[in-house]
């Protein structure tokens, strides 16, 4: 299904009169059609692709692909048009094949960084330059700040 086709049926299925979507979809219709359009950026970007062989060759291109979906998870919006988002029968349609190439993503990549730690002669540097490494010691910051058990362990 091409680009155009996928819009326009996702256009006549959220303004079918009596959908659930279809009166706050007025207001917040700019918003999710740029995050579906995201996303459908995305599956069009990786459906066709083996990731394996992309992380093994350029792990660099392998993080560019996903930086986009990435940019999509960290975006300030509320509950309602998180709803929006997963009710939207295109984006619901996509989403088990996106999670699944993030997943291997997310496999792929932190196997190939655990390699270059592993053989480098600095460990640290190679770590640091992750450019995930930044979130994930927010992760585990928030993680601590969070968890009471944690803390009563470590005094």
């Amino acid at each position: 299904m091409r680009n155009n086709e996928v819009y326009d049926l996702m256009n006549s299925l959220l303004n079918v009169e009596g959908s659930p979507l279809s009166a706050r979809f007025q207001e917040d219709e700019p918003q999710l059609y740029d995050i579906r359009s995201h996303i459908l950026h995305f599956y069009d970007n990786i459906k066709d692709r083996d990731l394996s062989t992309i992380a093994e060759s350029n792990l660099e291109e392998l993080y560019e692909i996903f930086s986009e979906l990435d940019e999509l998870g960290h975006l300030d919006v509320d509950s309602t048009m998180c709803e929006f988002v997963l009710q939207d029968p295109v984006i619901r349609a996509l989403l088990p094949a996106v999670h699944s190439s993030y997943t291997s993503y997310f496999s792929l990549h932190e196997s190939q960084l655990a390699r270059k730690i592993l053989d480098h002669e600095n460990p640290w540097k190679v770590l640091e330059s992750f450019p995930l490494y930044p979130r994930y010691e927010n992760l585990i910051n928030v993680h601590f700040q969070n968890s009471p058990r944690l803390k009563l362990w470590l005094l």
